[in-house]
């Protein structure tokens, strides 16, 4: 419904209700009475393709540019696939607890991959 109706294809889209990102939509507009404020960001083509490319295969992240290895959404994509993508994570996100944690959920073993400064302070 937002792709007719904006023109943007769903892949492009980021749906904001609030601070919260809403994923699969027709889900959500079941359970949620009346009119909808939403925002959409729209993601840049390069960025639209890469999550794709990773939500299909996390280790073409080892073969990426940095700035993909840097985008926090595309690595966290493949993060959830398998923890031992952080190892081809950028340093910055290396270094950011929530995100490391994530990736331990998914394996306990991708710690070994944090950065020296987030390991020591525990």
């Amino acid at each position: 419904a937002v792709e007719a109706k904006t023109g943007v294809p769903w892949w492009e889209q980021r749906l904001l209700w609030g601070s919260e990102e809403i994923h699969g939509a027709e889900p959500f507009f079941a359970f949620v009475p009346g009119t909808v404020d939403l925002v959409m960001v729209r993601r840049k083509p390069e960025q639209a393709e890469w999550l794709a490319k990773v939500a299909g295969d996390w280790s073409v992240l080892g073969k990426a540019p940095s700035w993909v290895c840097a985008d926090h959404e595309i690595v966290l994509t493949a993060v959830k696939q398998n923890g031992d993508a952080l190892q081809f994570a950028a340093s910055e996100l290396l270094a950011d607890r929530d995100f490391v944690a994530a990736a331990a959920r998914e394996n306990g073993a991708s710690l070994r991959f944090a950065s020296s400064e987030l390991l020591e302070d525990r």
